[in-house]
């Protein structure tokens, strides 16, 4: 027969006796471990993803949605962290806050970038059919880059039809002098800061022009072209990087007044060209289109990042050229780097 168990031996053991734990376990979900410095990055992805949907009206919220790009991919990255770990500590609520996040990043850039209509890009048979255009480089050369060679050699084996340049400084203009034999027609306005501009052509130009857009008196140039029967007017422009709010507004203004020149303008052709501090996905880029009847060249050719070129995983395409509706894309790619922290962006248009 069993003895009888003492209570008060039992209650004594359980004292003595340690509590088991996975100290694993601790060091990944317990307080301060692995999963709480997860959940603080998911929280600040999801409150910058919301945000930047307000860069119409904050330049704070302006700088985050020019990378919406790389918070998709980060919460994407998220999304399956938090399946994995599902199991072991579920949250629902946080893993389908993280999913909505993420399908917003991804909507508002494919809305930008995927060609929904027949607006955009020929189809691979017709650019081979279609007559020649205009093709047209846009390269923010950078100020303190002097590789001007590179730009040389990469226009005398292309040939586009039109340079535009920005961060044009007097000894830019001086190193591309030997590109005058090719590009004897040209407006340039070079500064000693990163606000030169320059259209260089092989074409005669018309009423070629140093405008001051907007409030911040920063220089574009502009030109009109006659190329194989069509009439085009070009600007080159670089509006300031909305780093502090007043460079926000100054930039915004800017795309205002470039937008009235393209209303008013007549050209059978209407093209802008430049470093517009601003991703195709923002708010006042697409006021600028809105405003000005233009489209952008690039949906239907992928995401087209051209800065900063030491750093592709935070790369975003803020060299665009703007079009009119009427006109077709006929080629548009990034080009590879000539010695810039931007890469080059050349089209063909038809």
């Amino acid at each position: 027969m069993d003895e009888a168990s003492n209570p008060d031996e039992q209650q004594h053991q359980s004292k003595r006796e340690p509590k088991l734990t996975d100290p694993s376990r601790d060091s990944l979900f317990g307080p301060g471990g692995f999963l709480a410095d997860i959940n603080l990055c998911i929280f600040a992805a999801i409150f910058c993803s919301l945000l930047a949907c307000f860069s119409g009206v904050a330049h704070v919220a302006d700088l985050f949605v020019q990378f919406r790009v790389q918070m998709a991919a980060a919460l994407g990255l998220m999304v399956v962290f938090l399946a994995a770990t599902y199991k072991v500590k579920p949250s629902p609520r946080l893993l389908a806050a993280v999913v909505v996040a993420l399908i917003l990043n991804v909507v508002s850039v494919a809305a930008t970038t995927m060609s929904f209509s027949g607006a955009g890009p020929l189809p691979p048979g017709a650019v081979e059919k279609s007559a020649p255009g205009l093709s047209l480089l846009q390269y923010n050369v950078h100020s303190s880059n002097q590789k001007y060679d590179q730009l040389i050699e990469y226009a005398g084996r292309v040939k586009p039809d039109i340079l535009c340049l920005e961060e044009v400084t007097p000894a830019w203009v001086a190193g591309l002098a030997p590109l005058r034999k090719d590009y004897p027609y040209a407006i340039t306005r070079p500064r000693d800061d990163n606000f030169g501009i320059a259209i260089f052509s092989r074409y005669p130009l018309k009423d070629a022009a140093i405008l001051s857009l907007g409030k911040a008196g920063l220089p574009s140039a502009f030109a009109r072209v006659e190329l194989r029967g069509k009439a085009y007017s070009v600007v080159a422009t670089h509006p300031l990087p909305p780093i502090t709010g007043e460079s926000y507004d100054l930039r915004n203004d800017q795309f205002k007044a470039l937008a009235d020149l393209a209303k008013k303008d007549t050209s059978a052709g209407f093209i802008i060209a430049g470093d517009f501090n601003c991703v195709p996905w923002s708010a006042h880029f697409m006021s600028l289109l809105s405003n000005s009847g233009l489209k952008d060249s690039r949906p239907g050719f992928g995401l087209g990042e051209s800065w900063p070129v030491n750093c592709a995983a935070l790369r975003i395409p803020i060299d665009n050229v703007l079009i009119s509706k009427d006109m077709r894309v006929r080629v548009r790619r990034v080009e590879p780097d000539l010695g810039s922290d931007h890469l080059p962006v050349y089209v063909e248009l038809h």
